[in-house]
């Protein structure tokens, strides 16, 4: 983020003030009121730019972001909330696209592999495998805010493995196992 320089409006306005003005003291404390509600308006402005964006709030400044994006502390400190706000962020702006579902699954699972399977036949239906050490069930549910309504979820993890899979299928490796599975909607 740039940083932003305050410009003193009073000396601004005094220094362009016409000669026959210079000088007299009504005209000068007309100018200060006039400016010292101008300087009041930016300062306000230059605080929302700054002490309510997501990287430089702190404490309650940072409790009302979160608050504003449906994102709660729950005992967290600020640099971890951050990160919770900025996910609560990609879900909220989320279109159930692939690679948002993916975004939001690594940050949340710490999966390095994340794998879709969609059923083409029937109702509307996805698989995903993670391989992240977090894919609990509780984790791979908050994945199931990004995936679209009326779409059947399933999150499939190894729990630190690799996905299992087969040569003749796209998707697959030779290798892993698949230790839960979880419908989640």
């Amino acid at each position: 983020m740039t940083t932003i320089t305050q410009i003193d409006h009073n000396a601004l306005a005094l220094s362009r003030t016409l000669e026959q003005f210079k000088g007299k003291d009504n005209y000068t404390k007309l100018v200060q009121v006039l400016t010292n509600a101008l300087q009041s308006s930016e300062q306000t402005f230059i605080d929302l730019l700054t002490k309510r964006y997501i990287d430089n709030a702190t404490g309650k400044q940072l409790d009302d972001v979160g608050y504003d994006v449906g994102c709660q502390r729950n005992g967290l400190k600020d640099d971890n909330y951050r990160r919770a706000i900025y996910l609560q962020i990609a879900i909220n702006t989320s279109q159930g696209r692939e690679r948002d579902i993916s975004f939001v699954a690594k940050q949340i699972t710490a999966s390095s592999v994340i794998q879709f399977r969609e059923n083409n036949h029937g109702p509307a239906q996805v698989q995903v495998f993670f391989d992240g050490e977090n894919a609990t069930p509780s984790n791979m549910q908050l994945v199931a805010q990004v995936i679209g309504g009326g779409i059947q979820y399933y999150g499939l993890t190894t729990q630190g493995g690799s996905p299992f899979g087969f040569d003749d299928i796209s998707s697959g490796f030779d290798e892993g196992r698949v230790t839960a599975e979880f419908l989640l909607n």
